[in-house]
């Protein structure tokens, strides 16, 4: 019987393919690993922050920056987010939170669930309005701002949302949030034009130029509502508003559709972008820069068709103001006649 011989020469190459494979094997392996590691590494660098930060609110005026405001009945309070975002937090997402007073600084936990934003409510109090654009403007990461009743009084207030996650958790990081707000003026009142009592017959046009006046330099008001009511004994048989223009108010003159006809109440109730007249976050923030204008104009258009000289009509504007307590202040009236 023959012995088995190893041949060598048919062996080699298949080692050779062999050692080949592992040295490609162990190379894509160390890569893959060494990739792996600089991933895991680098989603740690760029995380999101979370740990204790120390947050100040502070306020400023602002149509006198230079002054430090004196507000009353003010709150502050900084909520965990729990990753939602502001659209769709509701009020019972509103639990625990820290209360900040103006100008001392407190610690806030921020949760790895916030996924680095935390929610701020705000209410400047009795005597300031909180001007919520020039608070977004004027801090970053302050981006988002929208009304809820928090506090469970039957009135809106500001929440916002706050952008923490480019923060280091060492040191730990501090931010100052500027509330910018403007204080009330509660002398508002309504000038008193002259009566209009040749316009003559047949159809007629024109304009009654009323003035919300009396905001003091620096002050601020909030309208909340503009209406005009007629003494015609039948409604718009002799008089009919068209449009009213006010000064400063997005959306104006108003016309067409913005005036809402009431011929029970013989009212026209102005549209002038107010969802809710009753919520102070609503209204139309009227303020007064140094040295800037003191009245606000109201004009009422009219159009007009007395048959007869000693035909007359009556037109009284009225405008509700918004107290920074939340409550509606009596409606400013004046009214002013118009003849043929």
């Amino acid at each position: 019987m023959k012995a088995f011989k190893l041949d060598k020469k048919a062996i080699s190459p298949w080692i050779a393919v062999l050692i080949i494979a592992i040295v490609v094997f162990a190379s894509v392996g160390t890569y893959f690993f060494y990739t792996q590691i600089l991933t895991v590494s680098k989603e740690e660098e760029e995380g999101v922050f979370y740990g204790s930060i120390t947050l100040t609110v502070a306020e400023s005026n602002l149509l006198d920056p230079s002054s430090t405001p004196s507000t009353t009945s003010d709150s502050y309070i900084v909520y965990h987010s729990r990753g939602k975002a502001l659209t769709e937090v509701t009020a019972s997402d509103f639990i625990g939170g820290v209360t900040y007073v103006v100008g001392t600084g407190a610690d806030f936990d921020v949760s790895p669930e916030d996924e680095g934003t935390i929610l701020l409510y705000a209410d400047a109090g009795t005597d300031f309005f909180l001007d919520y654009q020039a608070t977004k403007t004027n801090n970053i990461g302050v981006s988002e701002c929208r009304t809820l009743d928090v506090d469970g009084d039957h009135r809106d207030e500001y929440v916002f949302s706050i952008d923490v996650s480019d923060y280091v958790a060492d040191p730990k990081p501090t931010k100052q949030i500027n509330m910018i707000v403007v204080e009330e003026d509660t002398t508002i009142t309504l000038s008193s034009p002259t009566d209009q009592d040749s316009i003559g017959t047949g159809t007629k046009t024109g304009t009654i130029e009323w003035q919300i006046e009396g905001i003091a330099e620096k002050y601020g008001g909030r309208l909340a509502r503009v209406y005009v009511v007629s003494n015609d004994t039948t409604f718009e048989s002799q008089a009919v508003v068209t449009a009213v223009s006010i000064a400063g108010i997005s959306g104006s003159p108003f016309s067409g559709g913005d005036i809402e006809p009431d011929s029970g109440a013989k009212t026209w109730y102005i549209d002038i972008g107010v969802d809710d007249y009753r919520e102070l976050v609503d209204t139309h923030l009227l303020t007064r820069a140094s040295g800037g204008s003191s009245y606000v104009g109201v004009t009422v258009s009219w159009e007009t068709y007395f048959a007869a000289a000693a035909d007359a009509t009556e037109l009284t504007l009225y405008v509700t103001i918004m107290g920074a307590d939340e409550a509606l202040d009596s409606a400013d009236s004046d009214a002013c006649i118009l003849g043929g």
